[in-house]
């Protein structure tokens, strides 16, 4: 005995399934590289601003250094706080 079944209709619904979950999948990869990219501009600008300021520093101008005072800067050795503290 021989069954013969018309697959036609359920092979274009598997193929229409398959193309959804194609668009979807591209649609899903463009949104996560999207979200990389900007990710990656919003982080990285504010470093680029900073270094592009340093970078536009004169060492030789008094008002573009650090105002530091090393007679009152006192540098603790000490393996617990590896650190310079101010002696007021």
């Amino acid at each position: 005995m021989v069954l013969a079944l018309d697959i036609t209709e359920l092979e274009t619904q598997q193929n229409h399934g398959a193309l959804l979950s194609t668009v979807t999948d591209t649609i899903s990869l463009l949104l996560a590289i999207l979200l990389v990219r900007s990710l990656a501009r919003r982080l990285s600008a504010p470093v680029k601003d900073i270094a592009k300021r340093l970078a536009s520093l004169d060492a030789r101008e008094a008002a573009a250094r650090l105002p530091i005072n090393y007679k009152k800067l006192k540098f603790i050795t000490s393996p617990w706080r590896p650190m310079a503290t101010w002696i007021g």
